[in-house]
């Protein structure tokens, strides 16, 4: 079956109308004996006769508009041996433009016997078009009146094409239902709607018209086989469908009017009703489509409560509506809850948006925790940093409401003295209490369930049931209310079911705790900040209770447990290394001889010769059995970050870089959103080689990322001059592109790519070509990112780092690797740009976060992210904006001069 309609408008065929006239098949009805005995004459009719008689011709006439037009047209002179067989096209004396919509042809069947006036055997007819307006295509089969002329009037008296209901009664014989069903089946056929299938349809249609041929002998009627032509150009059957030009603007004159009509003079005016429907569908619609987080207007949010039910089947439209909803106002709420369970449920990365700042009612972020059930957990670990954020905007109560009150109690009334020694000595890092509770919860089981503690943690002491299953029930589009589940339960439960969640979210949590502690620190000399520690005792809560509920969990909740507390453990007598490294006197090389000495002792909290099989924090799937002692160095940097090789439980090495004295959050965000980025180009078969290396932030000043085997650009550049002959030294190819083998060529290209749209939309600044790693296979890629979202310290940066080095190593401006460039280029921007709403969501819940870029500008963050996605462009003008800041980052000479600027400063720190 074709999935293309070829069709051509009957004004545009001037060709003239032809029909053929191909036979007569069936009996002939013989005249009344009355009639006979009137016209004697009527007895050598050819009706009468045994035999074919060569005085029968057909006359064609064809009818517009119920008048004949035209002279008609005869069939020629014929000799029938044994049937009534004509074969001729007939070309009627009218083109395909010249015909009316109501087109009909009349055939009228003649015999002259022996007066010289020729005597009507039978007529019939037929419209030219189908019902749809399509000219007849094929053969056709006419049934015929006898002794009367055909009759081209609408309705006609002779029509040729009858139901078989309308000939023989409702009784209809089984041998015509199913000419009736084989006609239709012929139909489809030709219409392309029935795949060919040559040998078949020959038995087939060879079939059909032994059935058609003797049904139509046994009907005792005359028919009348004619076809239409089929209209065919360069291999393609065409459909001639009737169209006038201007057939709208005519109007037709009856000379009889039925009616009284009065002239009308706002007849071909607007109609204002209409006008209004649609200007206010199309300002739904464009409400709808703003991006998140978008403020309504007044007028906006009238017109959105206006048309709420309107709305419910669209799921992308409630975001809007509840920003429409007067909280205060209880008849609005009320409302607001029972559409809210009756809209269509929305996804769950658009349900971010509801756990921003801009929804604090607990019903409707409720519904946003139900909409995150139904997200995989894969989906969750990328969205998990935001939503620890979003814990800031959760009602406290609500966070405490799995504490014990006396707890609660001792964080309200604490002195900053007590503070420092709770944020010093954790839940997770004190043995003597770690143990005593792990015990308490073991031994004590029915007490806990005797006193029935109104504690939501005490769900996770059941069996292991679905993830969605365990925080709740609301899978459907509603879930919020009273018996919903807050965003605190929902994380912490997930936690207690699966290790990589609650891995990353015990560290979350800590590093949110460190920063505010810290903060406080900083402020203590200007007065106490009361919001931050209202943050600090929040997040504090829910260590503990992630603490609790972990203890009070299945075995496997317990063990994950104690390997966060071996994890913190591990981290701190990293840290005490660190710090003992760098007041270490000496050279670099002293310095690394120290740290592999302090790397082999060993101490009764933690021995990295015997780490039994340790969940690295910065991605838990790695079992640790060991450090390689030796391995370890120190980078030659101002803050040498200690490079850390690792064995494996499986017997392999992963090596991992561990860095104090930085701030890793920022970097942490960036590498989460590329992997989020990398996933979504994935999800649309588009895979840009991308290096999404991870990023753990222990601290405010340490933390974890993951080593990639790779040289800097400028190291690539200053030992092989360029980029094409570092990759045919270690990847040569004689088949290849340029001497190089072919997928590395494909992973530059794809890598260049990706990161020029990801560096683009992030707005990641001081790019040099330090900073800028290449692997051997072909993959390109960005490490430091402490300026994001347009900050930059180097004046007049290009918008794209895009230097002549990286186009030559694409083969240059003319070859088909930059053109491939270029393509991929655009088409990720539009596949992100389409996801844009999910980045947006993500990154406005970051907007309290004290991370460096984002805590300068809050307020404008997001709108710094969104006005790159060019959300205000069609996707045709958003590509060429893209192809003019390639354009202006490739001519850019500031960027030039200050890589030079940047190789002197870094030769002189050497």
């Amino acid at each position: 079956m074709s999935d293309h309609l070829n069709y051509v408008y009957t004004c545009d065929v001037n060709t003239p109308v032809q029909i053929k006239v191909i036979a007569l098949e069936g009996s002939f009805k013989k005249p009344p004996v009355r009639e006979i005995i009137d016209d004697p004459d009527l007895q050598f009719c050819a009706t009468m006769q045994e035999k074919v008689c060569n005085n029968v011709y057909i006359q064609c006439q064809v009818f517009c508009e119920n008048r004949p037009v035209g002279v008609p047209v005869l069939t020629s002179y014929k000799s029938f041996p044994v049937r009534y067989e004509w074969n001729e096209w007939l070309t009627l004396p009218l083109r395909h433009s010249d015909l009316s919509r109501d087109a009909q042809v009349a055939f009228t069947i003649y015999d002259i016997h022996t007066s010289v006036q020729p005597h009507a055997i039978g007529g019939t007819s037929i419209s030219l078009f189908t019902k749809r307006g399509i000219f007849r295509q094929r053969i056709c089969a006419l049934k015929v009146w006898p002794f009367c002329e055909g009759d081209g009037m609408i309705p006609s008296t002779t029509p040729g094409k009858v139901k078989y209901d309308a000939l023989c009664g409702r009784h209809i014989a089984d041998e015509r239902m199913q000419i009736l069903k084989l006609s239709k089946f012929r139909k489809k056929y030709y219409n392309g709607m029935i795949e060919k299938v040559d040998w078949l349809d020959r038995l087939t249609f060879r079939q059909i018209e032994v059935v058609d041929a003797s049904e139509k002998r046994m009907s005792n009627e005359l028919y009348l086989m004619i076809e239409f032509p089929s209209a065919v150009a360069q291999e393609n059957d065409y459909f001639v469908i009737h169209y006038e030009q201007n057939e709208e603007d005519t109007f037709c004159h009856n000379p009889y009017p039925t009616l009284v009509r009065f002239p009308d003079p706002e007849i071909g005016m607007e109609n204002l009703v209409e006008a209004k429907h649609h200007i206010l569908a199309r300002s739904v619609r464009s409400i709808v489509n703003y991006p998140p987080n978008t403020q309504l207007s007044s007028e906006e949010k009238d017109l959105m409560w206006k048309f709420r039910y309107y709305l419910l089947t669209n799921k992308r439209a409630l975001t809007k509506f509840l920003q429409c909803v007067h909280w205060s106002v209880t008849s609005e709420v009320n409302q607001a809850e029972e559409l809210l369970n009756e809209w269509s449920a929305m996804d769950a990365e658009d349900a971010l948006e509801l756990l921003s700042p801009n929804f604090s009612h607990p019903y409707v972020r409720k519904y946003a925790v139900s909409r995150l059930k139904e997200a995989s957990v894969d989906d969750l670990l990328l969205y998990l940093l935001q939503l620890v954020q979003a814990l800031k905007f959760e009602r406290f109560g609500d966070i405490c409401s799995g504490v014990d009150s006396s707890f609660v109690q001792q964080l309200t009334t604490m002195s900053t003295e007590v503070e420092e020694d709770v944020m010093s000595k954790s839940y997770f890092t004190k043995p003597d209490v770690c143990d005593a509770e792990i015990s308490s919860e073991q031994n004590h089981d029915l007490l806990v369930e005797g006193t029935k503690a109104n504690s939501v943690d005490d769900v996770t002491r059941a069996d292991s049931p679905p993830l969605c299953h365990l925080v709740g029930s609301g899978s459907g589009s509603g879930g919020g209310g009273s018996g919903g589940t807050d965003l605190a339960t929902f994380l912490i439960a997930g936690a207690c079911k699966d290790t990589t969640l609650a891995n990353y979210l015990y560290w979350y949590l800590k590093v949110e705790c460190d920063c505010y502690f810290r903060s406080e620190e900083r402020h203590k000399d200007h007065g106490r900040s009361g919001n931050n520690l209202f943050i600090q005792e929040m997040y504090m809560v829910m260590l503990e209770r992630l603490s609790r509920a972990l203890a009070r969990g299945d075995t496997d909740a317990r063990r994950r447990r104690q390997l966060l507390r071996r994890q913190q453990l591990f981290v701190d007598r990293l840290v005490k290394i660190m710090q003992a490294v760098y007041k270490e006197s000496g050279n670099r090389k002293r310095k690394t001889e120290v740290l592999q000495t302090l790397l082999e002792e060993h101490e009764d909290s933690v021995n990295f010769l015997e780490l039994a099989a340790l969940p690295l924090p910065l991605d838990p799937t790695v079992r640790l059995q060991s450090v390689v002692a030796k391995k370890a160095s120190l980078f030659n940097s101002a803050l040498m970050p200690c490079k850390l090789t690792f064995k494996t439980v499986e017997g392999r090495d992963y090596t991992t870089i561990f860095k104090y004295g930085d701030d890793l959050r920022q970097d942490q965000l960036v590498l989460q959103t590329i992997t989020l980025m990398d996933k979504l180009l994935r999800k649309e078969n588009l895979d840009l080689r991308l290096t999404p290396y991870k990023v753990l932030a222990t601290s405010v000043n340490h933390g974890f990322v993951q080593y990639v085997d790779s040289e800097t650009l400028r190291d690539v550049l200053r030992d092989w001059t360029s980029i094409q002959e570092y990759f045919r030294h270690y990847m040569p190819s004689s088949s290849g592109p340029f001497g190089i083998e072919a997928d590395v060529v494909d992973n530059y290209v794809r890598s260049c790519a990706g990161y020029t749209v990801i560096s683009y939309l992030l707005g990641i600044g001081d790019r040099h070509l330090h900073n800028l790693l290449l692997c051997t296979d072909g993959r390109i890629f960005h490490v430091d990112f402490g300026y994001i979202l347009g900050r930059d310290p180097k004046p007049l940066a290009p918008p794209i780092k895009l230097t002549k080095e990286m186009i030559e190593g694409l083969g240059g401006f003319n070859s088909n690797q930059w053109q491939e460039f270029r393509t991929l280029t655009y088409t990720a921007f539009l596949h992100l740009r389409r996801n844009s709403n999910l980045i947006l969501n993500l990154f406005a819940l970051m907007i309290n976060s004290t991370i460096p870029d984002i805590v300068l500008e809050p307020d404008k963050a997001v709108k710094k992210l969104q006005e790159r996605f060019l959300l205000h462009l069609s996707d045709e003008e958003a590509v060429q904006y893209i192809q003019q800041l390639i354009d202006v980052s490739i001519s850019a000479k500031m960027a030039a001069i200050a890589d030079i600027m940047h190789d002197v400063a870094h030769y002189l720190r050497k």
